[in-house]
């Protein structure tokens, strides 16, 4: 048992010693998070207008109160919108964790509250 073990951990010494390259996809995402989070978080709450708006013109010309599916100016609108506030959105959040840095329950709770 114990030769099984002594070459296993040989094993895993030559695997860890080489240097692991870092994926494209990796980069991007931490650049996304980190370096550019102000640019993500006003892109990703445009989308998210726009998402909600075509799910609210979906419901509405099912229920035949649009003559058409989608009004494609009202949805730019929405995305604009959208990426207007993204940016207060992005300021108010980081204020907020540093007015409130603990990371528990209750404090997250008071958050959205």
């Amino acid at each position: 048992m114990f030769k099984i073990r002594n070459c296993l951990s040989t094993v895993v010494r030559y695997v860890s010693t080489s240097k692991p390259t870092k994926s494209p996809i990796r980069s991007g995402i931490t650049l996304a998070f980190g370096k550019y989070l102000l640019v993500t978080n006003t892109i990703s709450s445009g989308v998210l207008m726009l998402i909600g708006d075509v799910c609210q013109q979906e419901i509405e010309y099912r229920q035949k109160k649009l003559p058409e599916r989608y009004d494609y100016g009202r949805l730019t609108r929405m995305f604009i919108v959208g990426l207007g506030l993204g940016p207060i959105h992005h300021y108010f959040y980081v204020w907020l964790a540093k007015v409130m840095p603990a990371r528990n329950a209750s404090t997250i709770t008071k958050r959205f509250y």
